[in-house]
């Protein structure tokens, strides 16, 4: 099963949890956001350093604004 995380505004997940949901749903990761009332969706993340650079910045840039994150896993069809 996937594992979906949100995140609060102005609340922090650390980089050490990030990388144990990654590390258990390895089969691609992406987050979304939104600003200025436009969702920003960040998706296609294979790597875990891929994935934590674009979500750290994302996150400095944007001010740590509430956040949805998904880790995914095949359960079923082409990974």
């Amino acid at each position: 099963m996937c594992i979906i995380a949100t995140k609060p505004k102005d609340i922090s997940i650390s980089k050490e949890t990030l990388k144990n949901c990654f590390d258990n749903n390895q089969d691609g990761a992406g987050f979304i956001f939104a600003h200025d009332n436009i969702l920003k969706i960040r998706k296609g993340f294979f790597t875990f350093e891929k994935f934590w650079n674009s979500y750290s910045e994302a996150m400095i840039n944007y001010k740590n604004p509430t956040s949805i994150i998904h880790f995914r896993i095949t359960t079923h069809g082409k990974t």
